[in-house]
């Protein structure tokens, strides 16, 4: 083990810390894999696949703008304050996303193939 830990520069304090790193950043990969392929097949169910090129062209146009904003933010707005306000963005998108779903689920509402593009652009934006 001081082998490892020599090897890699790390004191051995610091191994609970980067075990949890580690781990956190495992079910990152895996929670990318499950939403992407799960929010792949839904797209491709209900909105049909003849609508992803305007599908991915949404989440390049998307992708561009919330660069442009953040890059924007990060000189206008402190770190944290900035950080803790995109993750309550994050949250409030997966909440009504959810509320949605459910919604449709029920028979509440019918959600249209312009709903499934928001949906997957979203959770796109969401899980980056």
């Amino acid at each position: 083990m001081s082998y490892l830990l020599k090897l890699l520069h790390v004191r051995r304090n610091e191994v609970p810390r980067l075990g949890l790193a580690s781990a956190l950043f495992f079910l990152v990969q895996v929670d990318d894999g499950i939403v992407k392929s799960v929010a792949s097949a839904v797209f491709n169910v209900r909105a049909g696949v003849e609508n992803l090129p305007l599908m991915y062209t949404w989440i390049a146009v998307v992708f561009s703008l919330s660069m442009v904003l953040l890059s924007w933010l990060t000189a206008k707005v402190a770190r944290q304050r900035l950080l803790f306000a995109m993750m309550g963005g994050v949250a409030l998108v997966f909440a009504v996303n959810f509320g949605a779903l459910s919604m449709e689920s029920s028979g509440q509402l019918e959600l249209g193939a312009t709903y499934y593009s928001f949906l997957f652009v979203s959770s796109e934006l969401g899980r980056s």
